[in-house]
């Protein structure tokens, strides 16, 4: 699916109550040698996730690299649980960023909000299928991420639920 169709496809699927305020962006830079780019989660044109494929590539390494001399587990192995980890904080690579949210295309509600990657968990919080008694559930505890955090509170507050740890 094109990013367009499925940046759409996102978009519309977000709650009556936010909608027009949050955006998704990728971009790519396709006059540098290997095309990368980044990504960006926007609520009301701020930037509240994000990142550079450079940023995220060198992150990966570093955790690759860690993984390899501590745990002595082979590049396979120490490569998948870096992209875990990243997804975990929501330092995504844009390649991970777009296999996320076409994931979410693919997902129930429950499943992404019972998932460890950042970006899944955040666009559940926007999404319509997520109703108000679970949302106030939810608002008993902050998520790990502030992408997560900023993505909940937005919802909470357009739909008038108290946030107990903010």
């Amino acid at each position: 699916m094109r990013w367009s169709k499925l940046k759409k496809v996102i978009e519309e699927g977000f709650a009556p109550s936010i909608a027009g305020r949050v955006t998704l962006l990728t971009t790519r830079y396709r006059h540098a040698h290997d095309q990368e780019g980044r990504w960006a989660l926007l609520i009301d044109g701020k930037e509240v996730g994000g990142m550079g494929c450079i940023v995220a590539d060198r992150e990966e390494r570093d955790l690759i690299q860690k993984a390899r001399l501590e745990e002595g587990v082979s590049a396979s192995s120490a490569q998948a649980k870096a992209m875990a980890v990243l997804a975990e904080n929501g330092r995504h690579t844009l390649p991970m960023f777009n296999h996320s949210v076409f994931s979410f295309t693919q997902l129930s509600i429950n499943e992404s909000l019972d998932s460890a990657d950042a970006v899944l968990k955040s666009l559940a919080y926007l999404d319509r299928r997520l109703g108000k008694r679970r949302l106030a559930i939810l608002s008993a505890s902050p998520p790990k991420t502030l992408m997560e955090r900023a993505c909940l509170s937005l919802r909470l507050n357009s739909e008038r639920i108290s946030i107990s740890w903010a």
